[in-house]
């Protein structure tokens, strides 16, 4: 009897990230407690040559100490899950490939998720967070008659289904959070200068923001964007590769940086605001 195997093989990423044939836009959504928008959206951006199905649904996870995510159903202390105070639609949408470029309106190929923000009377305040997730369902194929005919044994295809979420952060109330840049060192690999440190976030709010790495005259060497500093852990441990400036890869000498002090940053800067969360400066020793 034929039998056939389906390996599903899921990709899941934490910021907004092409991969082959989906997007998603914008690549985080955040009420803030003085947002007046009940509502945002995510855009979901199919680009693939086939018609694709995806379901939409929320995840938990736990943020470690490296930055990885691990999927869990208890909240950390002091955090909560985004699901119990959103609402969102659609939950399952078919999209199409477009056609020489363009988009039949019947046929689209983009489709936008509405986000509703939803408080009770219950609601504590607090920093509620889940992560939206966006996966392709698999097109179950049939087998013509001649292939039913001539195979045997055991078939095993193969079906990708690309996962890609966003975090969803829902903040109620006053809240508030401080970092501090710890245990700060520049080691030397094959690859060039990589400094090392460990920011630790106090609070009850996480905080999305860029790591920046510069020289004492301005040069930006080091940079990871928009970083983030959940409530489930406590403590992050990050690793910069040092670059002439940050829009190369060449890296840095050691011999170059070696005996000078930089300046690291961790800043929050949009159309709203202009946050410094945590600012030291390192000098790296001459031997």
């Amino acid at each position: 009897m034929k039998k056939i195997i389906f390996i599903f093989i899921f990709f899941s990423f934490t910021i907004s990230f092409l991969f082959s044939t989906l997007m998603l836009y914008p690549k985080e959504v955040i009420f803030d407690h003085d947002d007046r928008e009940r509502t945002k959206s995510v855009k979901i951006i199919h680009r693939g040559s086939e018609k694709a199905t995806y379901r939409v649904s929320l995840l938990q996870y736990k943020q470690m100490s490296d930055g990885s995510l691990q999927k869990v159903e208890i909240p950390a202390e002091y955090e909560q899950f985004a699901n119990s105070v959103v609402r969102f639609s659609p939950r399952t949408i078919t999209l199409y490939p477009k056609v020489d470029g363009f988009e039949d309106p019947e046929r689209p190929s983009s489709q936008t998720i509405r986000i509703r923000k939803y408080f009770r009377s219950s609601t504590l305040d607090g920093e509620y967070r889940s992560h939206l997730f966006v996966t392709s369902l698999p097109e179950v194929e049939k087998m013509d008659a001649e292939e039913k005919k001539k195979s045997q044994g055991v078939s095993i295809q193969i079906k990708t289904l690309i996962g890609i979420s966003v975090p969803l952060i829902v903040r109620k109330g006053e809240l508030e959070s401080q970092l501090k840049i710890s245990n700060i060192k520049v080691e030397k690999t094959k690859n060039g200068p990589i400094m090392k440190l460990t920011v630790k976030r106090t609070g009850n709010r996480s905080v999305r923001a860029d790591v920046v790495v510069s020289t004492m005259d301005g040069r930006e060497i080091g940079m990871i964007k928009t970083c983030a500093f959940y409530l489930s852990t406590e403590k992050r441990h990050l690793s910069l590769p040092l670059r002439v400036n940050i829009k190369t890869d060449k890296a840095l000498s050691y011999r170059e940086i070696q005996g000078k002090k930089l300046d690291i940053k961790i800043k929050q800067t949009n159309k709203d605001s202009n946050i410094l969360w945590a600012h030291e400066t390192y000098t790296i020793p001459s031997v």
